[in-house]
């Protein structure tokens, strides 16, 4: 695995922990518009997390459950270790998706095609948010997009 380094601040986020990846670093890991699976360490803390293209490089985003052991580094400036993830993921789907998929007819079987990856996609979508009315805003939004077979894009989800 090619892992590669850059120097980063932690940025609470929701209840998620980010960080503004370099332009060269986005690039050599292929990111675009669609989310892209990482790994790595942050200041020795290994993670799996997902890398958005943005227009200056991109932005790595960690689960809440990885996130609380990062979080306690803000305001500091730490290493951070990167590498495309290959591993099958498991999507955890958040208890608001679930609920807006049973609501949205069609959408449910179409979730049921989806690949790990694209559910993971919008999972991070529902849980990069930590205020309960836009987290609801943002499931029904994506049982829309799954019903409709459309892929949730970068600029939805900022």
């Amino acid at each position: 695995m090619l892992y590669y380094s850059f120097r980063g601040e932690p940025q609470l986020y929701g209840n998620t922990v980010r960080f503004a990846v370099p332009t060269d670093v986005a690039q050599k890991l292929g990111a675009d518009n669609h989310p892209l699976p990482v790994c790595g360490e942050v200041a020795g803390v290994p993670f799996r997390g997902v890398l958005r293209r943005a227009e200056d490089g991109g932005w790595l985003g960690l689960a809440p459950t990885e996130a609380s052991d990062i979080a306690t580094l803000a305001d500091r400036e730490v290493e951070i270790n990167v590498a495309l993830d290959d591993e099958p993921r498991e999507a955890t789907i958040p208890w608001e998706l679930t609920e807006a998929l049973g609501q949205n007819i069609g959408a449910e079987p179409a979730w049921g095609q989806l690949s790990e990856d694209d559910r993971a996609s919008y999972s991070t979508y529902i849980d990069e948010e930590s205020d309960p009315y836009k987290r609801w805003k943002r499931a029904v939004h994506a049982a829309g997009l799954v019903r409709h077979g459309k892929r949730l894009e970068m600029d939805e989800s900022t």
